[in-house]
């Protein structure tokens, strides 16, 4: 639903951030679904929210912030497991939670998720 990169901010003050229903993968590619767009399959939930660091260095990392009132769920997949709720990562990025919910998406039948 949400991604976020390089020195970006989030403030989850209240709401709900839902991913997509399915997500797109690319058969031999990483979680992050890159690759050649022409062998693109529709396997797993979409993840709510991502922040990132599209760059090499702390000081453009991107932050998130949630208090009670925000929910984020990752989306559900009927061929795949369901989506992460959130995923941080690069340097210098940071999720400050103080409130809130998550939940990963519903996987299919036979996949574990």
């Amino acid at each position: 639903a949400l991604r976020l990169s390089i020195s970006s901010t989030f403030l989850g003050k209240g709401g709900t951030v839902t991913g997509s229903r399915v997500g797109f993968v690319s058969p031999g590619a990483g979680d992050e679904g890159e690759g050649d767009v022409g062998d693109l399959m529709l396997t797993r939930g979409g993840d709510g929210i991502h922040l990132n660091n599209g760059q090499s260095g702390p000081d453009t990392g991107s932050r998130g912030e949630f208090d009670a009132g925000s929910a984020v769920r990752g989306g559900d997949s009927s061929e795949g497991p369901g989506g992460d709720a959130l995923v941080v990562n690069g340097f210098g990025t940071v999720a400050v939670i103080r409130g809130g919910s998550f939940a990963g998406g519903r996987g299919g039948i036979g996949t574990g998720g």
